[in-house]
């Protein structure tokens, strides 16, 4: 929960070359805020200034839809109020 304008950044980094992740930003009411379609094994990252608020961060995978038991990727989130 946000009790004022914050800034945001998510960055999922660390993606193995043949996976494909896209990240999202998403509010309570399930409005898309910000997201980054990236290609496979590329980083994907999102910067985005929210208001007061709930907010739901979403990390997809794309490709390849099967599990890989090993790690897959690493997520990190920043914010400046």
């Amino acid at each position: 929960d946000l009790v004022a304008p914050t800034s945001i950044s998510v960055e999922v980094t660390e993606v193995p070359s043949n996976r494909d992740y896209d990240v999202r930003v998403y509010d309570g009411n399930k409005l898309l805020w910000a997201s980054d379609d990236s290609l496979p094994g590329n980083d994907a990252r999102v910067t985005q200034t929210l208001p007061v608020g709930t907010y739901y961060i979403v990390v997809e995978r794309k490709e390849p839809t099967a599990p890989n038991p090993e790690r897959e990727y690493f997520v990190r989130y920043f914010r400046t109020p």
